[in-house]
């Protein structure tokens, strides 16, 4: 029967020729030949699972390589994501934001204070302007011809006249600097806060408007900064979702490689089959067996069995090898995709990083916006306190202009102009100076202390609210760059680490080339199997004869027990369903004979 055929079995099977003893004796002759060719059968199959445990090992050897390698890049990714914390610091770009925010809302404020400070200072000096004006009207009227002269030549009558008139004379020379007083001093507050003003409108215009500028750009840049950061978590959730990928992948061949065992035991129980069919055919050789047809039989069908059992082996092997390639493109495709994957995480980080010298510069501009002049504040300060002091001298000046134009009024009603018209119209002229300084210098002189204590206000306001802003965001400026320098450093420390799992990627994918063009091991089994069970029919031709294997009809029962005992061996079910079909058994998926009028139990 050849290998193909279908077994002959034991229940209704006759040998169809019974040799006879000089045949049987012919038959023996090529035992010899077959005998080595079946002890050197034996010693290779002893040496395949050395063979095969050498290439599983070396898999497993780059195995622990790759899952090591990817457990690094999940870790290392793990970190990343750790020190993004994206819901709480998103590597300090949630500062950087509040900072940014809180001087612009600053920036706002004083802007805000300077705004009021000019529409203050818009009241002030149409005050201060009014008060100007009224002393220089004030001080044309005041240059008056002296009433001396408008006396003299009258007689000596006239010399108390005369004496009253010099005294008026010397009072009207002293109104006049204190009305030039007032006017000046009211002009000069005027001056300084309109000095002021020009300089806060200015820096005001070209502030706004460069903050308006450099909010929308920051804001900008922020927006771009934190996609980075997202996409950034991104990447590393992906390269971690990828590593328990390769880990279930990893166990798929973990248990693929059981084959190495499974096989080792297989190849054993045919090794024991072999052996015992030496046994045989020693006992062939040496003329001792007792019942040479039955164990020629006997020896047909086991070699067949075993020729079986091999063909599974080896079909099992090839199929476990090329699983493993299979699951080996695998991994390499997920180390190709983390590749991709960092060097879009890499170029983000770098993003970020120009990202970060943009902010940078946003800040340095922020820094050159007049509100941030040192000088500001002091200047405010120092023009508010000048402008005060302008206003107390002409406060005092008021003040001493009204006591004299009240003396001066006095005076001018107890001089007789009876008998002068020339004098009568000049002392008219002096006593309505004298009334136009004593019921106008009252309001004025109001005006000016409400003038001096909306200056104190001003003061205050600028000192107690607007200056602080001032200090707080150059205090926030200062230290944003140390949050850049957070950001900066971070974010560098994620590029190296990207780099690693670069590297990482690109030795795995290479690893993997090579171990496939290394798995080759299978190969020479193939070939070895082939070679086994292409010489395995011909032992039995040899050593059978045609009519041994053309005529199985013998009663199995008789090897029944050898068979039991070689059936005993096995530990699979793949193992008993092969024995059992070559004896001709129905079996079931376990490996179970179904033939209940079968009372041979060989398993």
């Amino acid at each position: 029967m050849g290998l193909n055929e279908k077994p002959f079995v034991a229940s209704n099977q006759r040998y169809l020729n019974t040799p006879s003893l000089e045949n049987l004796m012919s038959l023996l002759q090529p035992i010899e030949e077959s005998l080595a060719l079946l002890q050197q059968h034996v010693r290779v199959l002893e040496d395949v699972p050395n063979i095969t445990k050498a290439g599983f090992m070396n898999i497993a050897d780059h195995m622990g390589d790759f899952s090591a390698s990817f457990a690094s890049g999940a870790s290392r990714a793990i970190t990343i994501r750790e020190r993004i914390g994206v819901r709480d610091s998103e590597m300090g770009l949630s500062d950087l934001r509040l900072s940014l925010r809180q001087i612009y809302r600053e920036i706002t404020a004083v802007f805000g204070s300077l705004e009021v400070l000019i529409k203050d200072k818009a009241g002030f000096s149409k005050s201060m302007e009014r008060i100007t004006d009224w002393g220089l009207r004030l001080e044309q009227d005041a240059h008056l011809p002296l009433m001396v002269d408008q006396v003299r030549g009258q007689g000596k009558e006239e010399l108390e006249r005369q004496t009253l008139g010099a005294i008026i004379d010397s009072l009207m020379r002293q109104i006049r600097p204190l009305i030039h007083e007032v006017a000046s001093s009211s002009q000069e507050a005027s001056d300084i806060m309109n000095h002021l003003t020009r300089r806060i409108m200015a820096d005001l215009e070209t502030s706004s408007h460069g903050l308006d500028v450099l909010k929308k750009n920051t804001s900008n840049t922020l927006k771009r900064m934190s996609t980075a950061v997202t996409r950034l978590d991104g990447d590393c959730s992906t390269l971690d979702n990828q590593t328990e990928g390769v880990n279930e992948i990893i166990f798929e061949m973990v248990q693929a490689m059981q084959y190495d065992d499974i096989s080792s035991q297989r190849i054993s129980h045919v090794v024991v089959a072999l052996k015992r069919a030496e046994e045989k055919l020693l006992a062939l050789q040496a003329n001792s067996d007792p019942d040479p047809k039955t164990s020629l039989r006997w020896f047909v069908l086991v070699t067949r069995i075993c020729t079986e059992q091999l063909r599974s082996i080896n079909a099992d092997l090839i199929n476990a090898v090329g699983s493993m390639h299979g699951q080996l493109t695998r991994i390499s495709d997920i180390a190709e995709g983390q590749k991709h994957c960092v060097t879009a995480a890499q170029g983000f980080s770098m993003e970020l990083r120009k990202d970060c010298a943009e902010i940078g510069y946003h800040l340095h501009m922020l820094l050159r916006l007049g509100v941030f002049d040192e000088n500001l504040s002091n200047d405010v300060l120092k023009t508010l306190s000048r402008a005060e002091n302008s206003i107390f001298q002409a406060k005092r000046s008021l003040d001493m202009l009204t006591m004299t134009s009240e003396r001066l009024e006095h005076l001018v009603m107890g001089l007789d102009t009876s008998r002068n018209g020339r004098l009568e119209n000049l002392a008219r002229s002096v006593a309505d100076i004298s009334k136009v300084i004593k019921t106008e210098g009252k309001e004025y002189s109001a005006q000016l202390i409400q003038a001096v204590d909306k200056l104190q206000e001003m003061t205050m306001f600028f000192s107690e609210k607007t200056t602080p802003k001032i200090m707080r965001t150059n205090s926030l400026l200062r230290r944003l760059p140390l949050i850049l320098q957070q950001i900066e450093t971070t974010n560098t420390d994620i590029r190296s680490m990207m780099t690693e799992n670069l590297a990482g990627s690109r030795t795995i994918v290479i690893q993997i080339m090579l171990l496939s063009a290394e798995m080759t091991f299978h190969n020479a089994i193939d070939r070895k199997f082939t070679k086994i069970i292409e010489q395995l029919a011909s032992i039995n031709a040899k050593v059978a004869g045609e009519d041994i294997l053309s005529g199985l009809e013998g009663n199995l029962q008789e090897m029944a027990k050898e068979f039991k005992d070689l059936a005993d061996m096995y530990t699979m079910d793949s193992e008993r369903r092969i024995h059992g079909e070559i004896l001709g058994e129905n079996v079931d998926m376990f490996g179970e004979p179904t033939d209940s009028e079968d009372t041979i139990e060989l398993f």
